[in-house]
């Protein structure tokens, strides 16, 4: 709640400035989500946490070692898309000389 019938409700009233969606300058900017960043801002410093992942394999999953390497060829693919679209649009700048 803010005080609005006192000078510096009024003031900070005056000042605040609501958008429905993304504004203007940042519409442009591409989006990120850093999850380290989460995990430090969302966990309180000394309270116990543990992964999804772990958990899981703690009650007997039996298909970590699949998915793993699901992931691991989803990732190698990854590379090679990353690196081919690369060599596509920049050319001859990817070539060093010696």
């Amino acid at each position: 709640m803010i005080p609005h019938k006192t000078k510096r409700g009024a003031a900070s009233l005056a000042r605040l400035k609501v958008y429905e969606g993304v504004p203007p300058p940042y519409d442009k900017i591409k989006r990120v989500v850093v999850p380290d960043t989460l995990k430090v801002l969302r966990l309180q410093k000394g309270h116990k946490y543990c992964l999804l992942g772990r958990l899981s394999i703690e009650v007997s999953w039996s298909h970590y070692n699949t998915i793993r390497f699901s992931k691991a060829k989803l990732f190698e693919s990854d590379n090679l898309r990353v690196l081919k679209n690369a060599e596509i649009h920049l050319g001859k700048l990817l070539e060093v000389e010696q």
